[in-house]
This record gives C-alpha cells, sequence and structure tokens, in this order.
C-alpha cells in the first residue's frame, strides 16, 4: 500500500490498527465581533490516554448561503484552538460537514449568557 500511495503509512496503521478504539471530541464555538472571529476550542475525550493526530474539516454558513465554506485542520495536541475570520456571525459552524471522520463528538455555540446545542 505504501508502494501504491507513495506515503508512509506507519502512523495511520499505529492509530487504528495497532491502537484500536476511535477518537471522541467535546468542542465549542463562539463569535466574538471585536475581532471579527470564530473561536473554536477542540478537546479528545476518549477513555484512553492515546492522542489522535488527524486532520478535521470545519464549516462555517455564512447567513443565506446553503453551502459552508469548508476548512480544514490538523488536530494532533488533546486540546487545540482554532480562530476563524468571519466578518459577520456565522449562522452555524459544524464539525465534519462531509461526514468523512471516523469520530463522535459533542459540539455547541457558546455565548456570554447561554449555551445552545448545535
Amino acid at each position: 500500500m505504501e508502494r501504491a500511495s507513495g506515503k508512509d503509512l506507519i502512523k495511520f496503521f499505529d492509530q487504528w490498527l495497532y491502537q484500536g478504539g476511535y477518537i471522541a471530541l467535546k468542542g465549542s464555538w463562539t463569535y466574538d465581533p471585536g475581532s471579527k472571529l470564530v473561536k473554536i476550542t477542540l478537546q479528545q475525550t476518549q477513555p484512553s490516554n492515546y492522542v489522535f493526530d488527524f486532520s478535521i474539516e470545519v464549516g462555517c454558513y455564512k447567513a443565506g448561503e446553503l453551502l459552508p465554506s469548508i476548512t480544514k485542520y490538523q488536530v494532533n495536541a488533546r486540546t487545540i484552538e482554532i480562530a476563524i475570520p468571519a466578518a459577520s456571525k456565522p449562522e452555524k459552524i459544524e464539525l465534519d460537514p462531509q461526514m468523512v471522520l471516523l469520530a463522535t463528538w459533542e459540539f455547541v455555540e457558546t455565548t456570554p449568557s447561554n449555551t445552545k446545542k448545535k
């Protein structure tokens, strides 16, 4: 498989075959109008102490648009923070909008006065 793809697959097999389990995430997002940034925090919460190294797509839905703008981020720590420039508050932020990641997650929008589950 390495010869055919031209890629080193050691990390892939270490994570998905020898380690076992799957990615579990807990995260939140908020919009900061002052800095015009969507701020996302993601934490890996799988039961083992193992930290997966993977990429995740984040979809940002602007008002009045049916399709999100999608950006890919690398996750290689227990907790990461992401900042996405946005001129105005998005209608919705969605993890893995194309549904390609083998994972479970809880992802909520947070505001100063409440928390809304998305």
